[in-house]
C-alpha cells in the first residue's frame, strides 16, 4: 500500500465537477453520510451511542452498557446492535450468553431502535439550506435519467425537504395505508424492465442504505409472517420494532431485504455506463460500502467519484494498492 500526496487545485475540481452535473448523458449519483445531517443539529454516531445509553431504561442500560464495554471503548452503536442480532441468532429458547436469553436480546434491541427514533425526533430541525439546495437543484437540473440519493442517515431529512419543495420521489415502497417494500421496482432484473412500470425520470430516487426511523417491522394480516412497511412520522407503538441498520446475520430476513436491494441498487448504478458519484459527509467507515465504490473504479473506467471532506481524509482513503 502507498501513500497518496493529497494535492489538487480546487478551481479545476469545481470546474470538473460543473461540467459533470451539466451533463445531459452522465447518470448523476449522491453518497450522503452522517455530517449531512450533523449540519442540520442531529448527532454523529459517537454522540448517538452515548445517547442511546444513556436514555434507556434501567434494565436495558445494564445490558447495552455491558456488551458496549465487551466490545470495547471505541464501539458504535452499529457495533452494538452488530453484537445483539449475533446473539439472537444464536440463542434457542433455553440458552443464555452474556446471562441473556433470547427473548431479552430481542426486547434489547427494539428498545434501543426506539430511543433512536426518539432522540432523532426530540431535536426542533432548522429548515436546511443544504437539503432544500439540493431539492431544488434535483427538481430543476432535468437530466436524461433519474437523479439517485444514496444516504446512511437515519432521519427524515432528504425526505422532508423533497416534499417541502414539491419533489416527488421515490424510495422502493408502494401502497397508501401501509406502504410495503417491493424490491422488483427498485432494481428489476434487465428483462422484467418493460412489464414493470417505474416512476418517471423527474422523480429523485432515494434509498436508505441504513434503514429509516420511519420504518416499522409489520405482521402480514393474510401470511402471518413479518415484512417492512413505511409509515407516518408517527411514535413507535410498545414493541414495534424500528428497521435501522443492517445486521451482517441473518435475524429476520424481512430485515435484510431493503439494505441488501439497495446495495444491489448502489453497485449496478456504478458498474456500467458514464456515472458521477457525489459523496459528502461519509466517513468512510462503512467496509461494505467502500467495497463497492472501489470496485466500481477498478471496472468502469467512466465513472467518477467526487468525495467531499470537512477535514483530512483518513488514512486508509489516502492509500491505493
Amino acid at each position: 500500500m502507498t501513500e497518496l500526496a493529497i494535492t489538487y487545485d480546487p478551481l479545476r475540481l469545481a470546474n470538473e465537477l460543473r461540467e459533470q452535473l451539466a451533463s445531459g448523458k452522465r447518470r448523476i449519483g449522491f453518497l450522503f453520510g452522517a455530517g449531512t445531517s450533523m449540519t442540520s443539529g442531529l448527532p454523529d454516531l459517537k454522540t448517538l451511542t452515548a445517547d442511546v445509553g444513556l436514555a434507556l431504561s434501567d434494565e436495558f442500560r445494564l445490558q447495552f452498557n455491558a456488551i458496549r464495554t465487551s466490545l470495547g471503548d471505541a464501539s458504535t452503536l452499529e457495533d452494538i446492535l452488530n453484537r445483539i442480532r449475533a446473539m439472537h441468532e444464536i440463542l434457542d429458547g433455553v440458552n443464555t450468553f452474556s446471562d441473556l436469553n433470547k427473548n431479552q436480546v430481542k426486547k434489547l434491541d427494539a428498545a434501543i431502535c426506539k430511543v433512536v427514533y426518539e432522540r432523532l425526533h426530540s431535536i426542533a430541525l432548522p429548515v436546511s439550506a443544504a437539503h432544500h439546495g439540493l431539492a431544488h437543484w434535483i427538481q430543476h437540473c432535468h437530466p436524461e435519467e433519474a437523479v439517485e440519493v444514496f444516504t446512511t442517515n437515519y432521519d427524515l431529512l432528504f425526505e422532508t425537504s423533497f416534499e417541502m419543495v414539491g419533489l416527488p420521489y421515490f424510495d422502493g415502497f408502494v401502497g397508501a395505508v401501509q406502504p410495503f417494500f417491493l424490491p422488483q421496482a427498485v432494481d428489476p432484473p434487465s428483462d422484467l424492465d418493460s412489464m414493470i412500470s417505474v416512476p418517471p425520470k423527474s422523480w429523485a430516487r432515494i434509498w436508505k442504505l441504513h434503514g429509516s426511523v420511519g420504518w416499522r417491522i409489520a405482521i402480514d394480516a393474510v401470511t402471518g409472517g413479518r415484512r417492512i412497511i413505511r409509515v407516518s412520522d408517527t411514535k413507535p407503538n410498545e414493541g414495534e420494532e424500528v428497521v435501522i441498520y443492517p445486521t451482517r446475520d441473518k435475524y429476520v430476513d424481512s430485515r435484510r431485504f431493503p439494505y441488501l436491494t439497495y446495495m444491489d441498487r448502489l453497485r449496478r448504478f456504478l458498474s456500467t455506463g458514464e456515472r458521477s458519484l457525489i459523496v459528502c459527509g461519509f466517513s468512510f467507515g462503512d467496509e461494505h460500502i467502500e467495497e463497492i465504490l472501489r470496485n466500481a473504479l477498478l471496472c468502469n473506467n467512466r465513472l467518477a467519484i467526487t468525495a467531499l471532506f470537512f477535514a483530512d481524509p483518513p488514512d486508509h482513503v489516502k492509500k491505493t494498492r
